[in-house]
């Protein structure tokens, strides 16, 4: 008489070559199949092989959606709510060094009571368009208690990251000059952002 033990591992291997036999019979199935009608069966590979590249490369792009659609609403949340420097994370690196630090420097000047009636804000993602391997757009809704507002962010991948990529132009505009003395210009030009 087998021990409890033996019979399990008996078992065991029985289940085990059952299973090898099974594949054995697959293999054999299936060159039989190509053997006698190889465009057929050629045919199944080729579109079993594409439907999995399919499924592969839908799974990338949404993969890449997901990513794009969590940094865009980062980005535009901080900003929405003034809060520049919890935007760099979801910056370009040339982004965060204009964009952002502009208005970080602008924050610091900034009395809060002069956009407390406009927070918080509400940031809705809406259609992400990928243009190419690293471009892509991303639609948005904000919504704060005294402005709805439509538009549209670019993002680039950078370092094999999606990140926001909105750097904006800054010019100095020479109407814009307080008064007091003219030698005092540099002192008193005010900087004016422009979108790209």
């Amino acid at each position: 008489m087998l021990s409890r033990k033996t019979s399990r591992t008996n078992t065991f291997l029985h289940n085990q070559l059952k299973s090898l036999e099974s594949v054995r019979m697959t293999g054999t199935l299936l060159f039989h199949q190509y053997i006698t009608h190889p465009m057929k069966t050629l045919s199944k590979i080729v579109a079993g092989c594409l439907v999995a590249s399919a499924i592969i490369m839908a799974a990338g792009c949404n993969s890449d959606k997901r990513e794009i659609k969590s940094v865009a609403y980062g980005y535009l949340y901080a900003m929405g709510n003034y809060r520049p420097s919890e935007a760099r994370p979801f910056a370009t690196q040339k982004t965060a060094d204009i964009t952002l630090t502009f208005y970080e420097q602008m924050m610091e000047h900034t009395d809060s009571s002069a956009y407390a009636d406009n927070i918080p804000a509400d940031i809705t993602i809406g259609k992400i368009s990928i243009t190419g391997d690293t471009a892509a757009t991303a639609a948005f809704h904000k919504s704060t208690p005294t402005v709805q507002q439509d538009g549209e962010i670019r993002l680039a991948k950078e370092n094999g990251q999606w990140r926001v990529d909105d750097v904006i132009k800054i010019t100095f505009n020479p109407f814009a000059l307080k008064r007091g003395n003219p030698s005092d210009k540099d002192e008193e030009t005010e900087a004016t952002p422009q979108q790209d």
